[in-house]
Formats: C-alpha cells, sequence, structure tokens
C-alpha cells in the first residue's frame, strides 16, 4: 500500500480509482485474498464519500468471505454522499450476502427435480445442497450452490452470477437461465 503512494506521489493525478480497483482485481485473480482487501480498503480511504468505493470493496469483502461487513459496506454504498453507486449493482450484491447469510431452505424433493444435465452445465445434489460444474468452466470440480429461492442460486463464492431454474407445470427443471450481474444472459436446455 506504500507503494500506491508513492506511485500517487510521482505521478499526481496518473493513478485513477479504476487503476487501483483494477490493481485489486488482479490480485484477487491471483488468490491474494488479504492483499486485495487491502488494496479496495485504501481505494476507499482516498475516496471516502464515494458509493461506487464502497461497493468496490463490499465485493472484495464478499470475495474474501467476509459477508458481514460485505453487508454493512452495501449499506453504506446505498447512501454515499458522492458518485452513489448503481442500486442494482448493490441490490445484486445484497442478494448474494442475502442468499449465504440466510440460505432459502429448499425441499429436498425440488433440489432433486433441478439435478440433472444441461448441455454444458451440471448439477448434482450431495449432502442436501445442489453443486455445480460447466465444462471448459474456470474450475475443474463441482461448486456448491446457495439458494436464493425455491428456483434461483448463486453459486457459493461467485457473486456475479445467478442461475434460475425453469420449471414445468410438474416442479420438474427444463433449462437454467444464466444471469449475469452485467445484463447478459443466457439458457441451457435441460439434456439429461
Amino acid at each position: 500500500i506504500g507503494r500506491l503512494d508513492e506511485l500517487k506521489a510521482k505521478y499526481p493525478g496518473e493513478l485513477s480509482p479504476g487503476d487501483v480497483e483494477y490493481l485489486g482485481y488482479v490480485l484477487q485473480q491471483e488468490g491474494l485474498m488479504a492483499e486485495m482487501v487491502k488494496v479496495f480498503e485504501y481505494n476507499l480511504a482516498q475516496h471516502p464519500r464515494s458509493g461506487t468505493a464502497y461497493l468496490a470493496l463490499a465485493r472484495a469483502c464478499i470475495a474474501a468471505e467476509d459477508i458481514e461487513r460485505a453487508r454493512t459496506l452495501l449499506e453504506e454504498a446505498r447512501t454515499a454522499p458522492e458518485d452513489s453507486a448503481a442500486a442494482d449493482a448493490v441490490a445484486w450484491s445484497m442478494d448474494y450476502v442475502r442468499a449465504v447469510g440466510s440460505p432459502y431452505k429448499s425441499a429436498e424433493e425440488d433440489l432433486r427435480k433441478m439435478a440433472g444435465d444441461y448441455g454444458a452445465r451440471h448439477i448434482k445434489m450431495e449432502g442436501g445442497i445442489l453443486h455445480y460444474l460447466r465444462d471448459g468452466g474456470r474450475y475443474a470440480e463441482y461448486r456448491p450452490l446457495v439458494a436464493l429461492s425455491r428456483d434461483t442460486f448463486f453459486i457459493k463464492g461467485l457473486p456475479s452470477f445467478r442461475m434460475t431454474f425453469e420449471l414445468d407445470g410438474n416442479g420438474n427443471a427444463v433449462k437454467i437461465v444464466g444471469l449475469y450481474d452485467s445484463g447478459a444472459r443466457d439458457e441451457s436446455p435441460r439434456t439429461k
């Protein structure tokens, strides 16, 4: 962090909040969670009235699994006096925090009806919860899902993506609709 201060002094006006955030995301990709959080804390200290800075630190805390701190920071992001964070971005992140902190209690019968293959997406039930794997995805092993509602789930540790199971009249899953915090969406019909 001291190095960031040196760079700011050496190159005044050249190190934007976006540059600092980018450094934080690089650290996250390298698995350096504590360092990532420190970078986002530095950014917030430099911009203590910025909703965007609060949101960025909240997302860093989510990635570092500090859910209660993330909740507090998200509330601050909503009410920050300068460049308030986008309400939909805060709401999306708050949904993840809510799901992890108090997951929806799904009936085991409902979960069994969702387990199966959806093209490149695979869902299995293990230990009373659903797990997710995507062919060619970042992770080679199944990841646990966290229920936001009866049919909507986050992948634990991945707050930028959620999936909704489209159900038929009997409650059987017929497709997964992937929803991204960027607004993108895709669909994977059930294949097995």
